[in-house]
């Protein structure tokens, strides 16, 4: 789904998180994780778009009903 990698440890974080709220399957993007840890909710019916500028990496993605 996400054109960055994500680390073993980005991955389990994102498991952890999304096991706290109730799901069941896991999307592998740092934008998603992003969205969840600033308290956007990534399941309402509203598009939100979220910009992860890192270090030589930028990831942008628009996020509504938990897709990307």
């Amino acid at each position: 789904m996400c054109s960055s990698g994500v680390t073993e440890v980005e991955k389990r974080q994102l498991e952890t998180v999304q096991s706290m709220q109730g799901k069941r399957s896991s999307s592998y993007c740092r934008t998603m994780a992003a969205a969840i840890g600033i308290g956007i909710d990534v399941e309402a019916a509203v598009g939100n778009m979220i910009i992860d500028i890192g270090g030589g990496t930028t990831e942008i993605a628009v996020i509504a009903l938990s897709v990307l």
